[in-house]
């Protein structure tokens, strides 16, 4: 009985070193490739906003959107002059001409989407790729997605971008590639 009780107290100290070690390994935030100079220049402001919005796990993945969406030129890096979050210029394309607050708007836009993909860790792809579109799409196409699809495909980004250029008379609508277009950048 006694070797039995040895056993067990060392099983569940084990479960428990385990659970402690896994809680702090830290988040693999992934690695970039091909990112630009002109992007990587902005790493630290990145991560400041992305902590800001509590979100400093996707800071890596944010350059790489910077680097779909600007190559890290220009004052609106993150063209997101059209968000919503964007209270201080036009809400019109390029209309942001500080990049410091372009990189704000871009973390507090990104930190919305994950929220209504309901993105939790950048650990769930499913719910990353939703957001990631998301970001490009703008604020309805999360929430599409999920009701007529249960999430994010290539395919229902496609169907998403035909709509919304037949409803709104545009030549085109976003980028139903995004999310591929972004990922290039990341490794994870």
């Amino acid at each position: 009985m006694r070797i039995f009780l040895v056993l067990v107290i060392l099983v569940i100290g084990l479960l428990a070193a385990l659970c402690v070690r896994r809680a702090t390994r830290p988040v693999n935030r992934g690695t970039l490739v091909g990112v630009n100079e002109d992007v990587l220049q902005y790493t630290d402001t990145v991560e400041k906003y992305c902590q800001e919005f509590g979100i400093s796990q996707y800071s890596v993945l944010m350059l790489a959107i910077m680097q779909q969406e600007s190559s890290g030129q220009g004052t609106d890096v993150f063209q997101c002059s059209e968000s919503p979050f964007n209270t201080e210029y036009d809400n019109a394309p390029g209309s942001i001409t500080d990049v410091d607050y372009s990189i704000r708007v871009g973390a507090e836009t990104f930190a919305y989407c994950l929220d209504v993909a309901k993105c939790r860790r950048i650990s769930d792809m499913d719910a990353l790729k939703l957001a990631i579109q998301e970001y490009n799409f703008g604020n309805l196409y999360a929430s599409w997605a999920l009701e007529n699809y249960g999430g994010y495909s290539e395919a229902n980004a496609l169907e998403y971008s035909e709509m919304m250029k037949a409803q709104l008379g545009w030549s085109t609508y976003g980028d139903p590639q995004y999310v591929s277009h972004v990922l290039q950048y990341i490794t994870f």
